[in-house]
């Protein structure tokens, strides 16, 4: 029995009966849903279609769900987008109401994983007003990260109570619990799924983490190195030292740690 895994995520391209017994009889060990996209009607269909195949095949394949989580990203903007210039001062609105009262003067602010960099200048609900460093054309919707700040903003939203109830009633083997900043978050999830079984895997991708990842480590069943989010959030050169110290202390615990996503 090979001790590495392989994890492939499933989507539209990926969800015919063929191309899922392909992947399963190609070494796919646990399959990914993300439910950042897809309704709960598309993921039960998936995970059905998963443990058939994986009864026929006599395979062994677990189900994870990957929760959204508070990803803070840009509002609505113009279909066009709007062109941030470098030294220009720019209002940009947030999804993140309070963020406001999170992030200090001078704060870096990285739009769509980094491309474009941002310091804080004033804010107000709903809204900021950065300085801009490295620009470029920022679209609705984009992502963001606050490498300098610490946002109070929990890792469980109403959307992600509410897929995780609906993963456990699905029967999964594993929910990956994203935007993870302490334990707190993991003790969260686990009153949810309390008396399920299902095993709760953390991902690691707030520099707040890795401050704390011993602690969060205790609490958790698992760890996915979620270096794309980690390498925005932190010095790239620090990932993957980062990256094996992590591995080491799971491996320590007796834990499966995952490394995911390739570096921003």
């Amino acid at each position: 029995m090979k001790r590495t895994k392989i994890f492939c995520t499933v989507g539209p391209a990926s969800e015919s009966a063929s191309t899922l017994e392909a992947m399963i009889r190609s070494g796919m060990n646990v399959a990914r849903l993300n439910f950042s996209h897809g309704e709960h009607a598309w993921h039960k269909k998936a995970i059905r279609t998963i443990r058939s195949l994986s009864k026929k095949l006599n395979e062994p394949v677990a189900v994870l769900a990957d929760l959204q989580g508070p990803k803070i990203r840009v509002g609505v903007l113009p279909e066009r987008g709007i062109e941030l210039k470098n030294g220009a001062t720019v209002t940009l609105p947030v999804t993140y109401p309070a963020l406001y009262k999170d992030v200090k003067k001078g704060d870096r602010i990285l739009i769509e994983d980094g491309i474009m960099e941002t310091t804080y200048v004033s804010g107000a609900r709903g809204k900021m007003t950065v300085k801009v460093v490295n620009g470029g054309t920022v679209f609705s919707h984009k992502g963001m990260n606050f490498p300098d700040s610490t946002l109070k903003v929990g890792a469980l939203t109403a959307k992600d109570k509410a897929d995780a109830a609906f993963a456990v009633k699905e029967g999964v083997d594993w929910i990956a619990l994203s935007f993870v900043t302490s334990p707190n978050d993991v003790r969260m999830l686990r009153r949810l799924t309390k008396g399920s079984g299902v095993k709760i895997m953390v991902k690691i991708e707030k520099h707040e983490a890795l401050d704390g990842f011993e602690d969060i480590l205790e609490e958790a069943d698992g760890v996915m190195v979620a270096r794309g989010d980690l390498g925005v959030e932190t010095p790239a050169e620090e990932v993957p030292i980062r990256q094996k110290e992590m591995i080491g202390l799971c491996r320590l615990a007796g834990k499966p740690v995952v490394v995911a996503t390739k570096p921003a």
